[in-house]
């Protein structure tokens, strides 16, 4: 080869590169090498437990039937709830269905403390009614499950309901043998890289970073180059739709539009270009949330606005949580 051939090779290696395909993060620097140590986990119980995913077409129906707030219901809503640390979690199945005292009543819901022993600390009647009376009548030693609980139980910490998914990225699960913890299994790590970008902590719950990560996916999609203006018509100052973001099966991710149902062209244009920077995203960016129905859910759904400036990005997750703590 000589050296003219080399040189217009050298000049033609950025076009051939993005031919091929770019990575978000563009930089493999710190933080992303950071997010993917943190995200290490070895769950072998819980990957037979969660070994089924909800599929892209059940995600988007679901998207339509829950969109509206008459659909809200609050995440500890009908499952035994229990404090781990300084969290909070709900249990998938309540280990009062095998207290060894019949007649306690149907529909009570428990709220236990998980440590390093389990202890019952209240019991609660189907209308929400604290009965200290029913605990009252479990000895001490059942209310720390002593003796009497065998099998397991998967605690989801901080769970959110999702567009008629109850989940959480963070699940401990708990094995108990004659009453004693025995094993346990957990993952607490960020629930995706972008919610990492700006913070020197994952201290907190995973659901009050979800501003952050959409703002952060914006951010660096227009970073990246996503910034279709020519697509845009002179008459529109911006372009709004709504997607479903997830992951193909293997680690990779594809784009869906849910909303509008009859896009424009314009619209249409700007979504296949975030579509196209979406497929490119490095992979395992997003961690799975775990449903109680013992699923994995791997969607996020997004609110997408485009105008000169970039992109702006919303969780529908975050509108559930402002409806839930009432801002």
């Amino acid at each position: 080869m000589n050296k003219s051939a080399i040189i217009l090779l050298f000049l033609l290696l950025p076009a051939i590169s993005l031919a091929q395909g770019i990575m978000i993060p563009n930089d493999v620097d710190e933080s992303v090498t950071r997010y993917y140590y943190n995200v290490k986990r070895s769950t072998p119980v819980l990957n037979r437990i969660f070994c089924d995913s909800v599929a892209a077409e059940e995600m988007a129906d679901s998207f339509y039937t829950h969109l509206e707030r008459p659909h809200f219901v609050h995440p500890y809503a009908g499952h035994d709830s229990a404090l781990f640390v300084m969290h909070e979690a709900i249990l998938d199945r309540s280990p009062l269905r095998k207290a060894p005292y019949a007649g306690l009543g149907d529909g009570l819901r428990g709220f236990w403390y998980l440590f390093s022993k389990v202890y019952l600390g209240h019991i609660y009647d189907k209308d929400g009614n604290q009965r200290d009376d029913l605990k009252d009548r479990l000895d001490s030693t059942y209310t720390k499950l002593a003796g009497w609980y065998d099998g397991y139980v998967v605690a989801y910490i901080a769970p959110a309901y999702y567009m008629g998914f109850r989940l959480s990225p963070c699940p401990l699960l708990i094995r108990f043998a004659g009453g004693e913890w025995v094993h346990s299994e957990s993952f607490f790590g960020p629930a995706d890289y972008f919610s990492t970008l700006g913070s020197t902590s994952l201290d907190g719950e995973w659901t009050g970073s979800v501003t952050t990560s959409a703002f952060h996916l914006g951010l660096e999609l227009t970073r990246a180059g996503c910034h279709p203006l020519s697509k845009l018509p002179a008459r529109d100052t911006s372009v709004t739709f709504s997607v479903l973001l997830y992951d193909t099966g293997n680690g990779n991710y594809d784009l869906r539009l849910l909303l509008p149902l009859q896009p424009e062209e314009s619209e249409r244009r700007i979504f296949d270009e975030l579509r196209w920077y979406v497929t490119r995203l490095r992979p395992n960016l997003f961690q799975p949330c775990y449903t109680t129905d013992h699923r994995l859910m791997t969607g996020r759904y997004y609110r997408v606005t485009f105008d000169k400036r970039g992109w702006w990005i919303e969780d529908y997750l975050d509108f559930y949580r402002k409806e839930y703590i009432g801002s």
